[in-house]
């Protein structure tokens, strides 16, 4: 499926950013492969920016918390200087797909180790 509206993901780690308004998340988004029946990751980065509301949203989510992507872009530009081109995932818009996981004190999340990856 892909980083696109509509996918599901798992978020791994929420980065909030000091002074801006966005966080930094690192989240996948798999699929079933129907002739295996295993989970195969269609996309996985570190690097997803959570702007405005889902920023505000995303704040002390717990690791392995799944949500499903609401409204989503990416840009790209290319920098000649450096010779290299930069590739920006923004998030919008989400909803958790479960009730939400807190984190615990000691920074261990309250999940089911048994749950299957989306």
């Amino acid at each position: 499926m892909g980083f696109r509206s509509g996918s599901y993901a798992t978020v791994w780690n929420v980065k909030q950013e000091d002074g801006k308004n966005f966080s930094t998340v690192e989240l996948s988004v798999s699929r079933k492969d129907k002739r295996t029946d295993q989970y195969v990751t269609d996309f996985s980065s570190g690097y997803v920016r959570f702007i405005g509301t889902a920023h505000e949203r995303i704040a002390g989510v717990a690791p392995k918390t799944k949500i499903k992507l609401g409204d989503v872009d990416v840009s790209n530009y290319y920098d000649k200087e450096k010779k290299r081109e930069f590739v920006t995932y923004k998030v919008f818009s989400f909803d958790f797909t479960e009730q939400q996981p807190v984190k615990s004190q000691q920074g261990n999340p309250d999940v089911d180790d048994d749950e299957e990856p989306f």
